[in-house]
C-alpha cells in the first residue's frame, strides 16, 4: 500500500441563479482502496459590483471509485444578502485528493 496525493482544480463560470456543480476524474493507475479529498484553495467573487455575502458554500466530495479512477465532486455557490441566487459570481477550487492505492 502506499498513499499518493493527486491536485485537481474547478474553475466555474459566471453563472446565475444555481449551485454550480461539476465532477473531475483522477485516474491513478493503480487500484484506490480509500481516497479522500480536501480543499487547498479557492477564490470566488461576485461580477457585478459590491454585495453583502449572505452564504458562501464549497462542498468536495469522492463521487466514486471505479479501480484507479476516482471522481471528484464539487459545489460552489455565492450568494448575497437578499437570500436570491440572483447576482453573477463565478471563482475557482483548488483540492487534493490523498489517495490509498496497492
Amino acid at each position: 500500500m502506499a498513499i499518493v496525493l493527486a491536485k485537481t482544480n474547478f474553475t466555474f463560470p459566471n453563472v446565475t441563479g444555481a449551485v454550480q456543480h461539476q465532477v473531475r476524474s483522477i485516474n491513478f493507475g493503480r487500484t484506490v482502496q480509500n481516497a479522500a479529498v480536501m480543499l487547498a484553495g479557492f477564490n470566488v467573487q461576485y461580477n457585478n459590483g459590491d454585495h453583502h455575502v449572505l452564504k458562501e458554500s464549497i462542498q468536495l466530495s469522492i463521487g466514486g471509485n471505479n479501480g484507479g479512477v476516482v471522481d471528484v465532486v464539487a459545489n460552489f455557490l455565492l450568494r448575497d444578502g437578499s437570500g436570491n441566487i440572483d447576482d453573477p459570481y463565478s471563482g475557482s477550487i483548488d483540492a487534493v485528493v490523498i489517495a490509498d492505492v496497492v
